[in-house]
């Protein structure tokens, strides 16, 4: 079947509209993504706002004993949940990793039974362009009525370029009494597995707390604490109550916004053209 020249114009014409209305779909999809994307991250910067003030406003206030601290922030916690729940059971579900970290950056004083403790060596961190891992300490605490243990953020430590070798810790004693702040590390839901090695120190793949009690024996909180050091001290703190500011978030989102605007523009103008030569060409396919 031969064409006539205005019949494949008019064929032609039909495949390029089913192009774009395929190209209009996708595009639809893209600008829903990147909206929803917006939203999200403008979502967490008001999330994060809030975090900041707290944190401003936490800063402000003295340091109070890890004892009256957990029992305070238990008492806030069950204000809002129905049942009477410790924070053992707090931190084995989702809302409680919330609650938990509204502990994020409180100053405590925390009383220790001990001098030292077991050592544990995070796995798989960087700093500053090198390699190395988090050192933990495990710490029996006074002023519970049953036995406790927190482990204790002691800083970054480099590795060494073996990773057979692993570096030696060097320390001077923590006090019995020391201060400073609490902050909560949810578990990896990809990677929870502890994967330790009988090394000293234990080296672990990932931060289990749970693990990390049933392999010691011990009952452990479920926050961690981290020292106030003075310059002296050996190793970073890497820990920060806030990695990422509001202000970051709130810019990603005008990103997203903008990107969103601009390809929903482009698609109004190519869609505008096309519509236009579409009709051009169907007024010629009529005379």
């Amino acid at each position: 079947m031969v064409l006539t020249p205005n019949e494949a114009n008019h064929q032609n014409n039909q495949r390029r509209y089913v192009g774009v209305c395929v190209v209009a779909f996708l595009t639809v999809v893209s600008v829903g993504l990147l909206i929803k994307l917006g939203l999200w991250q403008r979502e967490r910067g008001f999330e994060k706002q809030q975090l900041e003030q707290h944190l401003a406003m936490r800063a402000t206030q003295p340091s109070k004993p890890l004892v009256s601290v957990l029992a305070d922030w238990k008492k806030w916690v069950n204000s809002i949940e129905s049942n009477d729940l410790s924070a053992t059971e707090l931190s084995n579900n989702t809302a409680g990793d919330e609650y938990l970290k509204m502990l994020n950056g409180t100053k405590a004083i925390v009383n220790f039974a001990q001098e030292s403790g077991t050592m544990f060596l995070l796995d798989n961190q960087t700093h500053k362009g090198n390699v190395g891992y988090i050192l933990y300490q495990l710490m029996p605490v006074t002023g519970f009525s049953e036995p406790k243990h927190i482990l204790v953020d002691l800083g970054f430590v480099k590795a060494n370029k073996t990773r057979s070798e692993l570096p030696v810790i060097d320390l001077p004693a923590i006090p019995r009494q020391t201060s400073g702040r609490l902050y909560f590390r949810s578990t990896n839901p990809l990677s929870s597995e502890l994967a330790i090695e009988e090394t000293e120190p234990k080296r672990i793949q990932n931060l289990n707390i749970e693990a990390i009690s049933a392999y010691t024996s011990t009952d452990i909180l479920p926050v961690l604490f981290q020292p106030f050091h003075d310059e002296t001290w050996p190793y970073e703190l890497l820990w920060r109550p806030t990695a990422m500011k509001s202000e970051k978030h709130f810019g990603y989102s005008v990103q997203w916004f903008s990107m969103a605007a601009v390809l929903s523009g482009l698609m109004l103008l190519i869609g505008y053209r096309f519509i236009s030569r579409r009709s051009k060409g169907e007024s010629r396919y009529e005379e």
